[in-house]
């Protein structure tokens, strides 16, 4: 479903006459929606951003999306309202926000993430979650294992546990 929506905005938002130094097509997945913004990973693994710069209250509109940079290797993007997250293919984390990037120290071997309002959730591969704030200071959250999925909310989170052995789901 969301190759398909990312093949719609791309269609809608670079037709094949697109203004000069614009691509003419953008084939973007996954995608995510922050509060004010919007994110796209393009199919070569670079980062694409739209939307209101802030948190609502001035700020400039990015009507057309724009590039990071020459971020690239990312596999996934986490929109929240001022915390958005990306995780590259290495499995670090990315703090993100437009037109910055910046690396959360501490926090590697990621497979997952999701953010939310004002904070962020990261799933390692190992089974455990770990919390960011808007300070980008990773804290394990404790009695949490077997985790395999991770969603937040604005002002909620929600982990997924399945066990092989005992053949059951959990949702928190």
């Amino acid at each position: 479903m969301a190759t398909v929506v990312a093949l719609l905005l791309s269609t809608a938002l670079f037709p094949p006459s697109a203004q000069a130094g614009r691509p003419a097509r953008l084939t973007a997945t996954p995608i995510a929606a922050g509060a004010y913004h919007n994110w796209a990973v393009a199919s070569d693994g670079k980062l694409w951003f739209w939307g209101l710069t802030t948190e609502g209250q001035g700020g400039s509109v990015i009507a057309q999306p724009a590039r990071m940079g020459d971020v690239g290797g990312v596999v996934a993007v986490a929109g929240g309202d001022v915390l958005n997250l990306a995780l590259k293919s290495d499995g670090t984390v990315w703090y993100i926000s437009y037109p910055g990037i910046q690396q959360v120290a501490g926090l590697s071997d990621v497979v997952a993430v999701d953010a939310g309002k004002g904070y962020g959730l990261a799933l390692k591969a190992d089974g455990t979650v770990w919390q960011l704030d808007g300070e980008l200071k990773p804290a394990q959250v404790t009695g949490l294992t077997g985790i395999v999925a991770v969603a937040m909310g604005a002002y909620y989170s929600t982990m997924f546990i399945f066990s092989k052995q005992l053949n059951f789901m959990v949702f928190f």
